[in-house]
């Protein structure tokens, strides 16, 4: 079967040559206008979802600052904690320490020891007097001034006997 020639096109009954092969303007300008506003809802929603990346980012990393310091503080000898305080740490965007401070760092870390001798959660059976647990407190600071709002997370380090 061969294929006929425009001239030889014969459109369905009620309907001229001319509509049967192309779209009017109306379905042309209603099909850009779904289009374009799809695409409005989709750039609408970059800001939204760069936000929530970058603040789950931050999150990983103050855990990674936290992980690290409890380290730290768990390997101390029990009475060497309030030595820490006040003293500022600093670290890169990944976590990672900065030693010299001439170095770029993101975050600046002080501890304080808000409570030497914390109490045991009721209901713990461990036989340990009040004196083997400390209640240590991390503040992780942005080195930009914008993000002045320090965060504060709460550690109990216990006694290891070291």
């Amino acid at each position: 079967m061969t294929p006929k020639h425009f001239a030889e096109y014969q459109p369905p009954p009620g309907r001229s040559a001319h509509r049967a092969s192309a779209f009017s303007l109306v379905e042309i300008v209603l099909a850009l206008s779904i289009l374009s506003f799809g695409l409005v809802a989709l750039l609408g929603l970059f800001p939204v979802g760069l936000g929530a990346f970058r603040n789950s980012k931050e999150k990983v990393t103050h855990g990674e600052i936290i992980k690290l310091l409890a380290s730290e503080l768990s390997s101390m000898r029990f009475d060497q904690l309030a030595s820490v305080r006040g003293k500022p740490y600093y670290f890169a965007e990944d976590g990672s320490p900065v030693i010299d401070t001439n170095e770029s760092f993101v975050y600046r870390v002080e501890i304080d020891v808000v409570q030497p001798n914390t109490p045991l959660p009721t209901g713990t059976t461990s036989p340990a007097s009040l004196s083997d647990c400390s209640t240590v407190q991390i503040r992780i600071a942005h080195a930009r001034p914008e993000n002045a709002t320090p965060w504060r997370y709460n550690l109990i380090i216990a006694n290891r006997g070291l």
